[in-house]
């Protein structure tokens, strides 16, 4: 797995007690990739594999049109995007369960363009992990609950 030139070694460093597969988490000079397993939420049998970029910049995670609608997710809602150059454009969204170390999570996914595979932010809360950006791998996310006190007046 991996791109020419690239190094196939994958970073696994960190222990949070999940087991670690080979090649898993993958990192390329300072750029981060996981193999996430995607799936339709309406039919679980029916899922893909991607080769995802971990963007923590961006919010929503990208798939291809194509490789979302071939699972059977389907667009539910638009929504307007601004991109690096100042442009906005509307994609359209659906849902899809989001698969990493025996974690499964809901989280909208964004249907873009052919070969792009981003991984944001949601997701990566959804199932519980954050991106340290210094090291380059996934660290276990501080799950807090506030408890509400109701007052009586």
């Amino acid at each position: 797995m991996g791109y020419p030139g690239s190094n196939p070694g994958p970073s696994t460093k960190g222990d949070w007690g999940w087991s670690k597969e080979k090649y898993d988490i993958i990192s390329y000079m300072s750029i981060t990739y996981l193999d996430i397993k995607v799936k339709n939420p309406q039919n679980p049998q029916k899922f893909t594999v991607g080769h995802f970029l971990v963007d923590s910049g961006a919010v929503y995670s990208v798939m291809p049109t194509s490789v979302l609608k071939k699972i059977g997710i389907k667009s539910r809602d638009k929504q307007k995007f601004t991109l690096a150059n100042g442009e906005v454009i509307e994609k359209l969204i659906g849902n899809g369960l989001f698969e990493y170390r025996g974690r499964l999570r809901g989280s909208p996914v964004v249907f873009g363009e052919k070969g792009i595979y981003l991984l944001g932010a949601v997701t990566l809360e959804s199932l519980g992990v954050i991106l340290d950006p210094i090291n380059r791998e996934l660290k276990p996310l501080p799950m807090l609950l506030m408890k509400f006190l109701a007052i009586e007046v």
